[in-house]
Formats: structure tokens, C-alpha cells, sequence
């Protein structure tokens, strides 16, 4: 599994879903071309501002044959 990521060390690519926090939740969030992470589903910006974020997981080893 992957390691979270300081936001200052390094940033996820545009429309990139990853998983991010702010140190006390996590979301399901991309970072728009403008610089805005954005909550999956929603188009509202993530407030307070992410700290980390994390590539997705692979999914289930049997659910990737379906």
C-alpha cells in the first residue's frame, strides 16, 4: 500500500483521484488544473485544505477479473 505525501513535497496529478486528509479526515478528493482540491462527486472545494494525500489502492485481486 502506499505512503501518505506531504502536499508540500509533492502533489498528485490534475484529475488524479487519491485519497487526501487534513490531519483529522480523510476524502475522496483530485486536484483541479486550477490548484482547488476538490471533493469526489461534488463540486465544492475540500475545506479545511489537505495535508497528505495517497494514490487509491488496487482494488480485490478477484475483483479485477470481473
Amino acid at each position: 500500500m502506499s505512503k501518505w505525501i506531504r502536499v508540500g513535497d509533492s502533489l498528485p496529478n490534475y484529475n488524479q483521484s487519491v485519497l487526501a486528509s487534513d490531519g483529522e479526515a480523510i476524502g475522496y478528493c483530485h486536484l483541479s488544473k486550477l490548484g482547488h482540491w476538490v471533493v469526489a462527486g461534488q463540486n465544492i472545494r475540500a475545506n479545511p485544505m489537505p495535508t497528505h494525500w495517497m494514490p487509491l489502492p488496487e482494488p480485490p485481486e478477484d475483483l479485477k477479473d470481473e
